[in-house]
């Protein structure tokens, strides 16, 4: 190119060289048509190009950046995916009895005792555990079944006894005799 012009890599005449001011900034990168003709165009998302560019750069696996990044440093860890967490060494699934949305640096506790499975993604997924035969559940938790009542495990809620057990069961108490 004559002297004040540039081009870029490939060029095959110079119809292709510009005035070496002009350039895009960094963040685009410059198409040069014939006849000393360019535009300006922004770099996608996850790549990156300095001023005078004539191409983006990818940025490296793992690592993204908005469109129009004008350096390297632009590209950031990827966020994680709900149902896990950003440490120093990536993203790691939540542990049992937590979750969390996309994008968390921490897992949250389930509340109340509740469980969840490891990856859980929101607090609608911690729950209490099945409540065992003899109770069932409630809101607030396991709550055991009353007198002459009965569940299986996993129940939310205690059936009456037939009548002719809840007859055995008094009459299976022990009786007070009060001597007069």
């Amino acid at each position: 190119c004559p002297d004040g012009k540039v081009s870029r890599a490939g060029s095959i005449n110079d119809l292709e060289c510009v005035d070496e001011s002009e350039h895009c900034e960094a963040g685009f990168y410059m198409q040069v048509w014939q006849f000393g003709l360019w535009s300006c165009y922004e770099c996608e998302e996850n790549t990156y190009s300095g001023a005078r560019a004539d191409s983006c750069t990818d940025c490296p696996d793992g690592k993204v950046s908005p469109a129009g990044s004008g350096s390297a440093d632009e590209c950031v860890d990827a966020p994680c995916s709900a149902g896990s967490y950003m440490t120093a060494a990536g993203c790691v699934e939540c542990g049992e009895n937590t979750y969390s949305g996309a994008g968390a640096d921490s897992c949250t506790d389930c509340l109340d005792g509740k469980l969840s499975p490891a990856g859980s993604t929101v607090d609608l997924e911690c729950a209490y555990a099945p409540c065992s035969a003899g109770s069932y559940m409630t809101a607030a938790g396991c709550v055991e079944c009353g007198e002459n009542t009965y569940s299986g495990a996993g129940a939310d809620s205690c059936t009456d006894c037939p009548d002719l057990v809840a007859l055995m069961s008094a009459l299976m108490r022990p009786v007070l005799l009060v001597a007069t």
